[in-house]
Parts: C-alpha cells; structure tokens; sequence
C-alpha cells in the first residue's frame, strides 16, 4: 500500500497513534489509506473521528473504531466533522466550495446575493472553527478534503444548477472572465461527464469575453467554446466567431492539429472568408 508523503503504512500508522492516542486497529488504519499518506487528510480524519466520539481507547492501549459509527469514507468523517458547524456558517460554506479551494470575499458574496460586511461574522466563525483560514489576497479551506467534503454532499444536479446562477451572478457584476468561465463549465459539465445544453446568455456572454477568456484561461476557454459552438447553428455569424476563438484557445494549449481542423471546418461553412 502506497502512502507517498510519509511513505510507508508502518509510519501513516505512527502518526494515527499518536493522534488517536493508541494503536490503531485496522479498521481505523484501512480508513487513514484513503488520506493516500498526506498527513494533514489523516490529521483531519482523526480529529473528526475523536470529536464525534468514534475513537475508543481499550485496555490495552488498542485505538479502535466504536461498532457500528465508523464512517464509510474520509470524506464522510470529514462531512460529519463539518455537522457540528452552525447551519447558517454551513450554508455560506457550500457556496464557497462552489468557488474552489481558495476564493475572493468578494467573489463568495457576489454569489450570495450579500454584502461583504454581512458575511464578515459567519466567515468569522468558520476562521475560528478552522474550516477556513486567510489564502492569498483572500480565504480558502484549510486543506481540499474539506471543500470536497462540502461540495460532494450536494446533488449533481443542484451543483449544476448553482454554479449556472453563480455563473451568471459573476458575469453580471463584472468580475474576470476566466472566474466566470469555471463556474459556466462546471455548470454545463454533466455529473457523468455528459454535456448539458448552454443558455443564450451563456453562448452571448462567450462571444462578448472570447478574446479575454483566450488570453487568461485558455484551457478553460478551449472546453467552453467545444460546448458553444456544438451549441450555435452552424450557419450564423456567432458559430464562426466562437470556431475561431476556439482554434485560437486549441492553438495556445498547444493542440495545433486540432486548431487547424476547427478553423478548416469553420471556413468551409462561412460564405465569407473574413
């Protein structure tokens, strides 16, 4: 079993004594190989595990799981770590994981439809409990698993759904295109990896930002347009402007024969060679 940052299942399994308080029993070791050795995921685990009073300390010095409460995965025991934070706080922590592991201020209340300083007291609270910490110029979760943990609880479709209003809250309130841009892809990226149909202001919204997009995402802006031009009528104007913006992103990420055959195929279609 392989835990490459600590490197072996003998020194995972120090570090979850130590934690634990104990010797781990291998229910409680089979659960820390989810961390994959990352010390920070099996310090989380154990704490989440301990605070929900899961971890028993036997006789003899054995860290066993209580029967029956072991959780099925780390990013439940995260999850369930996360029950004891206050609906509200929680709430405004889905909404940041939408954003990614790290996120503006500015960004996460755009999406709420709240001011700054009405989030200043629950952000606070989510400081304090140690489920955020200061990241850049602004927040983010104090490892991934516990954004995961947020996100994955969710419904795809909700999921989708939310990113698709957050998406266009961005977009409405000016902020940068490839910001923007993440939360339209996630939103027309199905849960089993399957296209969904893009809105109208989705493919303007493109057409209006696909010079910027190019330039500050173009691996982003390459997945969007494939979806937005599948999406436009293949004879108007807008099909062939979003065909060469995406030849334009396929070319900056390095895929030049798949630019040549985007452009070849938009210019056999335009009545017009401009």
């Amino acid at each position: 079993m392989q835990f490459g940052i600590l490197g072996s299942l003998a020194t995972a399994a120090e570090l979850v004594a130590s934690l634990a308080g104990g010797t781990p029993d291998g229910k409680l070791l089979r659960l820390a190989a989810d961390a994959a050795g990352n010390p920070l995921y099996i310090t989380e685990l154990v704490a989440a595990l301990r605070r929900s009073s899961r971890v028993t300390i036997t006789d003899t010095g054995a860290a066993t799981l209580t029967p029956g409460s072991a959780p099925s995965s780390l990013s439940a025991a995260i999850a369930d770590r996360l029950g004891f934070v206050p609906g509200p706080v929680r709430e405004v922590l889905r909404a940041a994981a939408l954003l990614g592991v790290d996120f503006a201020v500015t960004d996460l209340a755009i999406v709420l439809g709240r001011s700054v300083a009405d989030l200043v007291r629950v952000l606070d609270q989510a400081l304090a409990a140690g489920v955020l910490a200061e990241s850049g110029k602004g927040l983010g979760f104090r490892h991934p698993l516990i954004r995961a943990a947020l996100y994955e609880e969710m419904p795809a479709p909700v999921r989708a759904a939310w990113h698709r209003e957050a998406g266009r809250a961005l977009a409405e309130a000016g902020a940068p295109a490839d910001r923007v841009a993440r939360q339209m892809l996630r939103a027309v990226g199905g849960p089993d990896g399957t296209a969904e149909p893009m809105d109208e202001w989705m493919l303007n919204w493109l057409a209006r930002t696909a010079g910027s997009l190019v330039g500050q995402a173009p691996g982003v802006a390459a997945e969007l347009f494939t979806q937005a031009v599948a999406n436009s009528p293949a004879d108007s104007a807008r099909h062939g402007w979003l065909a060469s913006r995406l030849a334009d992103a396929l070319y900056r990420i390095g895929d030049r024969t798949q630019a040549e055959q985007v452009a070849n195929r938009a210019l056999e279609r335009r009545r017009s060679p401009r």
